[in-house]
């Protein structure tokens, strides 16, 4: 994950060409603002479905423009982190790098303020260490890791179950594919030690994918293949990016094994 590092730990597919859209200008008479309630919890219930899968550029501009009105009743914290996750998840559903900075800076911003706002929460440094990986992404910096591991930390230590053990999990893709000592932090077996407590918590099978990954590298491939194998049980819930690499780790596993 120098460019390919972020696209490997948050999983995010380009869609077809087209799909791009610009940020929610700040406006008040943004025509994307008409037909939305009024009230801040409804229009926070609905930035939180929109937000859910299935997502595309269109679901997620009304989610900006739900949080959008909602901080001109008030924005707090409860805004603040939403309006970072919206962005981070924007920017995976951007095919320009350029679309992808501007979301994600807008998206660090936000997180800067919820931490600002509320340090003792976990979703401010989450959605701070999703938005600057994605930054290191588009512009190639693993200056970027540093602050990156310590969001995510701060993150796990609050609350390591947050999005489906998503600090852990985030963490553990960093480590894996990290490029080793003394070039940066990466570590096969710290990848596996968090993944492991990630599966434990929300066994996913994504991060097995993940898991069998880590496993592969550490030469572990009996074990690589078993999380393999797991993960591809329950194949309809990974995209068809992470099927064809688990099956790839997979066919690799066995012809080492062997």
């Amino acid at each position: 994950m120098a460019s390919a590092l972020l696209a490997v730990i948050f999983g995010g597919c380009c869609p077809p060409p087209g799909t791009e859209t610009v940020i929610v200008p700040k406006r008040r008479d943004d025509p994307r603002l008409r037909g939305l309630p009024d009230d801040r919890d409804a229009l926070l219930k609905m930035a939180d479905a929109l937000s859910s899968a299935p997502q595309d550029a269109a679901r997620l501009d009304r989610a900006l423009a739900s949080l959008q009105k909602a901080g001109d009743k008030a924005d707090g914290f409860d805004v603040r982190w939403r309006r970072a996750r919206v962005c981070f998840l924007m920017t995976e559903v951007q095919t320009q790098r350029h679309q992808q900075l501007r979301y994600a800076r807008e998206g660090l911003r936000h997180a800067r303020r919820a931490v600002k706002l509320d340090s003792a929460r976990v979703e401010g440094h989450y959605y701070l260490a999703t938005n600057l990986g994605r930054i290191a992404e588009t512009r190639g910096d693993l200056a970027l890791l540093k602050p990156m591991i310590a969001a995510a930390e701060r993150a796990r230590a609050i609350d390591e179950r947050f999005d489906h053990a998503g600090p852990l999990v985030y963490l553990g893709k960093l480590y894996l594919t990290a490029p080793p000592w003394p070039v940066s932090v990466g570590s096969p077996q710290k990848a596996i030690q968090l993944l492991l407590r990630a599966v434990s918590i929300a066994p996913r099978p994504l991060t097995r994918v993940f898991l069998g990954e880590a496993y592969f590298e550490d030469e572990q491939y009996k074990r690589a293949i078993e999380q393999l194998e797991r993960a591809l049980e329950q194949r309809d819930a990974l995209t068809e990016r992470w099927r064809k690499e688990a099956e790839r780790y997979l066919k690799r596993a066995r012809e080492e094994q062997n």
